[in-house]
């Protein structure tokens, strides 16, 4: 689970807004960039973190059951698809709108004479209507996309997490999903602010998440351990009884010198198979029936220990 820390968000709030109040251009500019920068790499952290748990259930199954499909159908498979085409459409939306602001400044002057819409745009040229054209399709383009991108890593995290608490009654960390209109809001209303807030609200989320998930592991290996340990000893166990019992038949059994010596010297290989616990507790039984003799309980001892 990837994090990042509290001191980056920060430093991409600060280098986003700070530019509003700088008077060099080429520095503000510089800023700006910084923070957006900072803004599209928290986004692709997000989809990593979201996608890589999507990815967990899918591994262990969580979706094949009959009421798990309909889960899944409502959640994407990937996040960072959206945020590759959020990345782009909001650059894009920052570029065309300093070209256009570029344009007006150039021509402000000119502009403030002129009252005729037809004769502004005359004035402001083919240049100033590209540029707004792509700020028209770009600000609508990456409204959706920061509306898709709540709703696939914020709700879809949600989802998964309210899944697993079904499945495996593991309680989840958030209540329920977000109202995505109501974020969009805030995020207007504070000038794109409240998004840095929320995004860090997530990334917390998704980090305990994680390490709640992580020592659930450990946890489950360690049960798991536990349990193969107790059945390899109750295995140990009971090859160790049919081993008795088989000995014991075929020594009391073995009347013949040469035959009891192949007896015995299959004794001796399959005890060597054994714990030597189990082995000496076998051989000790063995002796104590009068199934073997003291030299043979002797040299077998010997041969084992």
């Amino acid at each position: 689970m990837l994090r990042v820390s509290s001191l980056v968000f920060i430093i991409g709030a600060i280098c986003s807004y700070i530019p509003l109040f700088m008077g060099d251009s080429m520095l503000a500019t510089i800023f700006f960039a910084a923070g957006v920068t900072i803004s599209l790499f928290i986004w692709y952290v997000l989809a990593i973190n979201r996608d890589a748990h999507y990815k967990e259930l899918v591994k262990k199954g969580f979706f094949d059951d009959k009421d798990m499909r309909a889960n899944k159908l409502f959640m994407k498979r990937r996040a960072i698809p959206y945020v590759i085409a959020y990345t782009f459409s909001f650059t894009a939306l920052q570029l065309s709108s300093m070209g256009a602001m570029k344009v007006l400044i150039e021509n402000a002057y000119v502009l403030s004479e002129i009252s005729d819409t037809a004769k502004l745009m005359e004035v402001l040229g083919k240049e100033y209507m590209i540029y707004s054209a792509v700020f028209l399709v770009s600000l609508i383009s990456t409204a959706f996309l920061f509306y898709k991108l709540i709703d696939i890593i914020y709700n879809d995290e949600v989802k998964m997490q309210l899944i697993v608490s079904k499945k495996k009654r593991i309680p989840a960390l958030v209540p329920g999903p977000i109202s995505i209109w109501t974020v969009v809001l805030f995020t207007l209303i504070s000038y794109g602010v409240f998004s840095w807030y929320f995004r860090y609200k997530l990334m917390i989320v998704q980090v305990l998440y994680g390490r709640f998930r992580e020592k659930l592991k450990e946890f489950e290996k360690s049960t798991q351990k536990e349990e193969d340990v107790k059945k390899q000893f109750l295995q140990n166990t009971e090859s160790a009884e049919k081993l008795k019992e088989r000995y014991s038949s075929l020594l009391e059994n073995a009347q013949d010198v040469n035959k009891r010596k192949e007896v015995i010297a299959a004794l001796f290989r399959d005890l060597g198979k054994l714990s030597t616990k189990d082995a000496g507790t076998i051989l000790r039984d063995l002796f104590d029936k009068a199934l073997l003799s003291e030299s043979e309980y002797k040299k077998l001892f010997k041969l084992l220990f």
